[in-house]
């Protein structure tokens, strides 16, 4: 899914920020149908083809291909709010209910690409979705507050 300059708003149980930023240095490369695609061609000779355990995890392998993910850095507001919108559209176009995840990539052109959404994140303060609601300035015990509310809210069978 990619986001077009305006989005519509959408579920408020993902944090506004807690999307996961991607960058890589592979290039894209244009397909006939106007998508845009990354291929073998675009990648450095011997360069991973998939994003692997090693790639999340093994510091020195990332540092060899220049892999670096993590949250955005230095976003203007207009992006933030993009990625928000693009990462609330995929939740609602997947049905998703309660809390979930969205990791999106944002290309050096601006675009934003949904990488997954996880509509069962791991909910250790340590994981990432924890980690996103903190840097939106919603502490851990209040993520987990929201997510037994948003539960205990639901309707629950026919």
């Amino acid at each position: 899914m990619r986001s077009s300059k305006s989005s519509s708003r959408g579920a408020s149980s993902t944090p506004a920020s807690s999307a996961t930023t991607a960058c890589s240095r592979f290039r894209r490369s244009s397909s006939s149908s106007g998508n845009q695609s990354v291929g073998d061609a675009d990648l450095p000779e011997g360069a991973p083809r998939f994003f692997t355990y090693k790639a999340k995890w093994d510091p020195a392998y990332r540092k060899k291909w220049g892999i670096r993910a993590g949250p955005p850095k230095d976003l203007d507001a207009a992006t933030e709010q993009r990625i928000a919108e693009t990462a609330r559209k995929a939740y609602h176009a997947l049905g998703v209910t309660g809390y979930a995840r969205v990791d999106v990539r944002v290309m050096p052109s601006g675009e934003i690409w949904v990488i997954e959404v996880n509509p069962n994140p791991g909910l250790a303060s340590s994981d990432e979705f924890a980690k996103a609601a903190a840097r939106a300035d919603l502490p851990y015990e209040t993520l987990i507050d929201r997510i037994v509310q948003l539960a205990a809210t639901r309707r629950r069978g026919p």
